[in-house]
């Protein structure tokens, strides 16, 4: 303390651990403060009604349009939106088996770590049974390298595709078939 005259100045000093001391109050003054605040918002939440459940639809008797029967031959969207009944899907000219053989013989498997999987890769089959559009279904490939070999082998197939078709008239369909590297 110092004097000065008759009025009394008083120099005080604090230590850096006091004013540590003194931000910890403070801040956990506030902390429960808030705290608080927020238990009691949770308590007005949990003690109110809950949102009335709504009751199921019944249902309704299959519409005769809806009981058509699909199990003759499969349907799917075309890039226009409208639905498409096939009656003959694309295949190879002496089946899957000689499609896989093929494949097999064709398929160079890429230099580097030896990975196994499954890639699905699509393709469309002309009206002429060549392929066009060939592509790895995006999250079905393996690796880059890999997903490459395929595609590379499915480009490099002959014309030995029978089109698919819909009444009688060949299209160009897409198909996906998968291919396992062991």
């Amino acid at each position: 303390m110092h004097y000065r005259g008759h009025r009394h100045v008083i120099l005080v000093s604090f230590s850096t651990a006091m004013l540590a001391r003194l931000f910890f109050s403070i801040c956990l003054l506030l902390f429960t403060a808030q705290a608080t605040y927020a238990q009691n918002s949770y308590n007005q939440w949990e003690a109110s009604k809950p949102a009335p459940v709504a009751k199921p639809a019944l249902d309704r008797a299959p519409t005769k349009k809806a009981q058509r029967d699909t199990t003759s031959s499969p349907s799917f969207t075309t890039s226009d939106g409208k639905l498409l009944h096939v009656q003959c899907l694309p295949s190879f000219a002496g089946g899957q088996e000689a499609l896989d053989e093929l494949l097999r013989k064709k398929i160079k498997r890429p230099s580097g770590p030896r990975q196994r999987g499954t890639v699905q890769v699509s393709f469309v089959v002309l009206t002429t049974g060549g392929v066009s559009n060939v592509h790895i279904k995006p999250g079905n490939g393996l690796a880059p390298a890999y997903d490459a070999a395929m595609i590379s082998a499915i480009n490099s197939l002959p014309a030995a595709f029978q089109p698919g078709g819909c009444n009688g008239n060949a299209r160009a369909m897409e198909i996906t078939i998968p291919y396992t590297f062991r």
